[in-house]
């Protein structure tokens, strides 16, 4: 597949996502609810002085299990609806503690990991150390919307490696939550899905990011406006708040959604016989629209053509003839080809249900 198509794949993976979200906006509840907890240990962290390493290090882990929760719950709800039930919230959260909660554990703690020494880089290249700040509502704001952090080349791009860390993280889960791997082949797996369409996942990367750039757009010009020396009201304050957890929400879930799409693509892709032409070759998954189940552990074959069934032919008899009668109806096959029926246990990329 040329590079202009896989483009185009991750276009379509990229709108699939907002789709998904109008229809059910509770997807966006994990997550939400995750960052309340965060926007409180980050506030907390700019009153306070010195932080031990260790501590720094334990808090990254909390932020990163608390992230790979929420997206794990998320995809149980995607499942949920796709099994057609009515999305719950608590059922989904219950099941990611029974199944998935030990198994995501070794996958935060690398990310932990990594995402510890970004920081660390990240601080030895502060021109300024970390001092702790008065209480105040325009202080807590300007922590969470990060408008305090002052702009540099070096942590931008310190954040992109970062956030291409996470989405492969995200890539990894839906094995988890869909497929009921371990962490290890889960990884191999999720890791394997994007080495095998790097256009597609580097398209999500950009496009997601875009996103939120473009959604960041207000922040920016609030900061602005505040470095100027003009006073904003507390109204302001509060409003930068509720709009950058907005951000966060909405980044991340982006994010997640889109390699889940990518991931389900490619299985599909994998059922059709891995033709070349790479995902062009086949329709992309319309995520909870019935095309893709996820719910009855598998995903749709083609669909079988139906029969199409003739009106009956009345002919005209002769004068003392009985012709009570009617002609049956005449069925005669549709000339498309019939795709087989795989049952779901015998399909080697279907996606098992965990019960």
């Amino acid at each position: 597949m040329g590079f202009t198509a896989s483009l185009t794949q991750g276009w379509k993976l990229f709108t699939l996502s907002i789709a998904a979200i109008k229809r059910y906006p509770i997807l966006l509840a994990p997550l939400i609810l995750v960052w309340i907890v965060l926007a409180a240990i980050a506030v907390g962290l700019q009153y306070v002085g010195d932080i031990p390493l260790w501590l720094i290090f334990l808090l990254i882990f909390v932020v990163a299990y608390s992230i790979s929760a929420a997206c794990l719950v998320l995809l149980e709800v995607m499942q949920q609806i796709e099994a057609g039930e009515k999305p719950r919230l608590m059922k989904a959260w219950l099941e990611f503690i029974a199944k998935d909660s030990l198994k995501v554990l070794p996958i935060a703690f690398v990310w932990a990991v990594i995402w510890f020494i970004l920081l660390i880089l990240q601080a030895l290249s502060a021109k300024s150390r970390r001092k702790s700040q008065a209480a105040s509502l325009e202080n807590t704001a300007k922590s969470i919307s990060d408008m305090a952090t002052p702009f540099s080349w070096f942590r931008l791009g310190l954040d992109m490696v970062e956030k291409l860390i996470r989405m492969t993280v995200f890539s990894i889960l839906p094995a988890i939550a869909w497929q009921g791997l371990g962490p290890w082949k889960g990884t191999k797996r999720g890791i394997g899905i994007i080495i095998k369409h790097p256009v597609e996942f580097l398209a999500n990367y950009g496009l997601t990011g875009i996103a939120v750039v473009c959604m960041g757009i207000p922040l920016s010009i609030i900061s602005y406006i505040d470095q100027s020396g003009t006073h904003l009201p507390v109204y302001v304050w509060i409003a930068v708040i509720i709009y950058s957890g907005i951000v966060w929400t909405l980044g991340m879930y982006l994010e997640q959604m889109s390699v889940a799409l990518l991931f389900l693509w490619h299985l599909k892709w994998e059922q059709a016989g891995s033709p070349e032409g790479g995902l062009s070759s086949i329709p992309q998954p319309q995520l909870l629209g019935g095309e893709v189940t996820i719910g009855n552990s598998k995903i749709a074959a083609a669909p079988i053509a139906t029969a199409q069934v003739t009106s009956p032919v009345t002919h005209e008899q002769p004068s003392g003839q009985s012709d009570q009668l009617s002609n049956p109806p005449q069925v005669i096959p549709s000339p498309s080809p019939v795709a087989p029926v795989v049952p779901p246990q015998d399909d080697p990329t279907a996606l098992p249900r965990n019960n």
